[in-house]
């Protein structure tokens, strides 16, 4: 499975969180390095947890519902952080033209 590479930027990523909940302010985010997808420690202002975002590519398109559906199946009998998903955007509405310009540019 080839690996998505999307470069964010800070304005971004303030969608994407304003989009989830328009009282979060994030002030600063890291990708997080490991695994097949692209995945971002963002931290919010105040006492509010850090947010992790992970962006998958187009394939294979079960993916995304599956670890969503496993991670809430195992929840928090397994005695291990797991994490609770907030959102699953499979249209990628908050971040297309990353990608539109990542894709543009393998040409």
């Amino acid at each position: 499975m080839a690996r998505l590479t999307v470069d964010l930027e800070f304005e971004q990523v303030r969608a994407i969180v304003r989009d989830l909940d328009s009282t979060l302010d994030p002030v600063g985010f890291a990708r997080l390095h490991g695994g097949v997808s692209d995945v971002y420690r963002i931290e919010l202002a105040g006492d509010e947890k850090p947010l992790v975002l992970k962006i998958y590519g187009d394939e294979p398109a079960w993916i995304v519902a599956k670890e969503a559906l496993v991670a809430g199946w195992t929840g928090e009998r397994a005695g291990i952080p797991i994490p609770r998903w907030l959102r699953v955007d499979e249209r990628r509405t908050c971040i297309r033209s990353a990608l539109r310009s990542r894709r543009g540019s393998r040409a």
